[in-house]
C-alpha cells in the first residue's frame, strides 16, 4: 500500500491538495477515483484524473499508468458538452443598419464575394432575420445589384 497526493482543481481559481494514503497501486484508476470522489465531495463520473499530462482511464491499473507512491495525480471537474448558441432576434432599425453596411460593402470589390457568401449562407441568417423577411426582400443587396439597381438604395454614390 502506498500513498498518492491528489491536487484537487475541481473548483475554479482554487487547488488544494490531498494526501491519501494506503492506495493500492495494482488496483485499477475507478477505485482511486472513488477515494478521490469522496473525499472532495464529487460523484465519481463527474471526475477526470490526470496523471504527467494524460487522462487515466477508469479501466487501467495504476502502476501500468506510471502511478507511483508519492505521485500526484490531478482530479478536474469534467465539462459537459458546449452550449449551442441561439442567435438574438434583431430589431427592425438594426436589421435595417445590418443590410445598409452590406450594401455599403458591395460596392468595394474586395469585400463583394465575402458579402455575397455570407448573404448565401442560408442557415447563418435565417434564424435572426427570418423575421424581418419583408424589409430583406425590400432592400436585398444583391438583388439591387444584380438588377443595376444598387445605387438607388444605397447612401454612398460611386464615383
Amino acid at each position: 500500500m502506498s500513498s498518492i497526493v491528489v491536487c484537487n482543481r475541481t473548483t475554479r481559481g482554487k487547488s488544494d491538495r490531498i494526501k491519501l494514503n494506503l492506495v493500492n497501486l495494482k488496483g485499477r484508476v475507478i477505485s482511486l477515483k472513488n477515494e478521490v470522489a469522496k473525499a472532495v465531495g464529487l460523484q465519481p463520473r463527474d471526475l477526470e484524473l490526470i496523471y504527467c499530462g494524460r487522462c487515466l482511464g477508469d479501466d487501467r491499473v495504476l502502476e501500468a499508468s506510471g502511478v507511483k507512491s508519492g505521485s500526484t495525480v490531478f482530479a478536474l471537474r469534467k465539462h459537459g458538452p458546449p452550449k449551442e448558441a441561439t442567435p438574438e432576434p434583431l430589431s427592425d432599425m438594426a436589421t435595417h443598419q445590418l443590410v445598409k453596411t452590406l450594401q455599403a460593402a458591395l460596392i468595394n470589390p474586395a469585400y463583394r464575394t465575402t458579402v455575397d457568401r455570407l448573404l448565401n449562407t442560408q442557415n447563418r441568417w435565417q434564424g435572426s432575420l427570418q423575421h424581418h423577411q419583408d424589409l430583406i426582400t425590400t432592400l436585398s443587396p444583391l438583388e439591387c445589384f444584380k438588377t443595376r439597381s444598387f445605387y438607388r438604395y444605397s447612401p454612398i454614390r460611386a464615383t
